[in-house]
């Protein structure tokens, strides 16, 4: 396998999960849509296009898609496709970072935290606590179950 066919896949990678990060943060600083209407649906757009944030996930999409290109224009598509699916993990770890970065208390324009990566994948202490399991064998049967034992 090329090395530089393995660095574009993951940096495509990483640029569709940055893409999706920043629109996805653009996104949130907007107003929820009532109802589908064309007059709602034209606001919504003027006002995701007027965001620098949603600009620069757009940017980010189109050096993926140039580096995704490139990689598959030197590598088999079976080789750079599944590189690509670490978009997911890629994608988990640029949304918990800049939560983390949305969350964090500033303290005169400057981050309070020393750890940039703080919050950047998830915690056993943030998760809900787990329920107790519940057996199949614990819970009682339907009636009329025992005619299709």
């Amino acid at each position: 396998m090329d090395w530089a066919v393995f660095g574009w896949s993951i940096g495509a990678a990483v640029g569709f999960a940055v893409a999706a990060a920043f629109k996805h943060a653009s996104a949130e600083r907007l107003q929820h849509l009532d109802r589908l209407s064309l007059g709602a649906v034209r606001h919504f757009v003027s006002a995701i296009v007027s965001q620098r944030l949603w600009w620069m996930g757009t940017a980010a999409d189109a050096v993926a898609v140039c580096l995704h290109a490139l990689a598959l224009r030197r590598g088999a598509l079976s080789v750079v496709q599944p590189l690509l699916v670490t978009v997911l993990v890629f994608g988990l770890v640029a949304r918990g970072f800049s939560q983390a970065r949305a969350d964090r208390p500033r303290c005169g324009g400057r981050s309070c935290s020393a750890v940039h990566w703080q919050g950047s994948l998830p915690s056993p202490a943030r998760q809900p606590p787990l329920r107790e399991p519940t057996w199949i064998a614990d819970r009682p049967s339907p009636p009329g179950s025992s005619q299709w034992l």
